[in-house]
């Protein structure tokens, strides 16, 4: 067999010449010089052999972008949060991971407040990704347009009385931050422009007004059929 190995070696060696990071050619070509005479060479290449088994993280954090985004499109956005969490938090350094989930839950819909599931959603996914981007040196230029909800959440513990405002991960577990916290991450954020703030302000009275319309079409609607059934049995 040692025989053989060393019949081997010459071409192994130029094949790792032309091509290092094939995996077979490291995995042979070490594997050959180990059955010869230099075991510290076989070492390495063995190891080289098994850092390209390792998949690259780029292509791994691309995987998950588009496997996340195809289950989006299916309509399996629970499967697509939790898989962005937990590519996150196997490297928090991905801040991408945190945005999609971020841009998922619109804040501006002013009925959000009357659905607890989807407010505590909404505030864990604005407060996750603005406290790990205030921890880059990226721009903080257009982190206003996170003031105003984060605002109204604090706004909406004061009137409560609570102490502590609930947050829900995407992998469903609770968690509270003292609402302390949440005014000193308010604190961080730049003020939003007088105009813009207006501008916001005005599409959430359009959404509500044309809320209200369609819940009195509704109940127009339901009345009607319930006096159409009654004067059917008279």
């Amino acid at each position: 067999m040692s025989g053989h190995a060393f019949d081997a070696v010459d071409l192994l060696a130029k094949a790792y010449e032309i091509d290092s990071t094939d995996i077979e050619t490291a995995l042979l070509y070490g594997a050959a010089i180990g059955k010869t005479y230099d075991r510290k060479r076989a070492f390495e290449l063995l190891d080289q052999a098994e850092l390209n088994m390792q998949p690259k993280p780029f292509l791994v954090n691309m995987l998950t972008t588009f496997r996340g985004d195809v289950l989006q499109r299916d309509g399996r956005w629970n499967e697509a949060e939790k898989l962005y969490y937990a590519a996150w938090k196997a490297d928090p350094k991905q801040l991408i991971f945190l945005y999609e989930i971020n841009r998922h839950y619109w804040d501006l819909d002013p009925s959000l407040f009357e659905d607890e599931v989807r407010l505590q959603k909404t505030i864990f996914s604005k407060y996750a990704y603005l406290k790990a981007y205030l921890k880059t040196e990226k721009s903080q230029e257009n982190l206003y347009n996170y003031r105003p909800f984060l605002e109204a959440v604090c706004e909406d513990a004061f009137f409560r009385s609570a102490d502590e405002i609930v947050m829900l991960a995407p992998d469903g577990k609770k968690m509270t931050i003292p609402v302390e916290k949440m005014r000193e991450l308010v604190n961080q954020l730049p003020e939003m422009p007088a105009e813009k703030r207006l501008l916001r302000e005005q599409m959430q009275a359009q959404m509500k007004k044309k809320r209200e319309q369609e819940k009195q079409r509704q109940g127009n609607v339901l009345q009607a059929d319930t006096l159409g059934l009654k004067n059917k049995e008279q």
